[in-house]
């Protein structure tokens, strides 16, 4: 038995080889050749008990370091919608805040044709098949577990499905300080399309921001939110 160590954390993680992770690097080196079949058989049931014994204690340190580097990155959340009252409610200091349109540009490579769709669901994400773990052990299937770990930033409960999220997801460099958890980015002005006012925005806010808006972003269409006569929903008439 050897051990590796497995860096990024406050403590190092202790990875031990396993008696299974032997004979697979064996049987993967040896593929070619002819192979006794029920010793190998034997064999691999007592590697997968060996494994099955430590999979409590590894589980914990596994978590700990996946939550590392998820939260060692930034993350940009957007919606398909601007009108709806939940999100409102939610992100808009009770409709007194508001919503920007942004513009997904071809042309300016713009960094926001990086967002994915959010995925809900109840179940936990399954991070490797027991397929692909067979496939990958006997050099079948290459696995990438750093995408792996990449891709649990885009999974939700189906609870939050009605947010009908995007978002960006960027890694920091492990020598790169989380500083305030928030990092700032210049956009190209053409990025911002609309600007949405919140139904109950003071009017003095609205006043400034209105202002603001049409002086630096000429372009951008501003809209006023209301309460809708006729349903639960907002109405949004543009201003400007």
């Amino acid at each position: 038995m050897h051990e590796q160590f497995v860096f990024g954390t406050d403590e190092p993680v202790i990875v031990q080889q396993t008696h299974l992770g032997e004979i697979s690097l064996k049987l993967r080196s040896q593929r070619l050749q002819g192979v006794e079949k029920e010793n190998t058989l034997k064999s691999f049931r007592e590697g997968a008990k060996e494994i099955a014994s430590r999979l409590e204690n590894y589980r914990t340190s596994f978590n700990h370091i996946l939550m590392r580097f998820l939260a060692h990155s930034r993350v940009f959340c957007m919606s398909e919608t601007y009108a709806n009252v939940v999100m409102w409610s939610h992100y808009a200091e009770q409709h007194s805040g508001a919503v920007i349109k942004l513009n997904c540009l071809d042309a300016i490579d713009d960094n926001f044709l990086m967002a994915r769709r959010v995925t809900y669901t109840e179940k936990f994400p399954q991070f490797i098949s027991v397929d692909d773990w067979v496939a990958d052990k006997f050099g079948l299937k290459e696995i990438d577990y750093g995408r792996l770990a990449f891709n649990l930033a885009y999974i939700k409960h189906k609870d939050w499905s009605y947010e009908r999220e995007w978002r960006i997801h960027i890694p920091l460099l492990p020598s790169y300080p989380a500083g305030n958890g928030m990092s700032l980015i210049e956009k190209h002005p053409s990025v911002f399309g609309a600007l949405y006012l919140g139904c109950r925005m003071p009017i003095e806010i609205q006043d400034c921001l209105i202002e603001i808006t049409s002086r630096k972003y000429p372009q951008m269409e501003i809209y006023r939110g209301s309460q809708s006569m006729h349903s639960f929903t907002l109405e949004f008439e543009r201003i400007i």
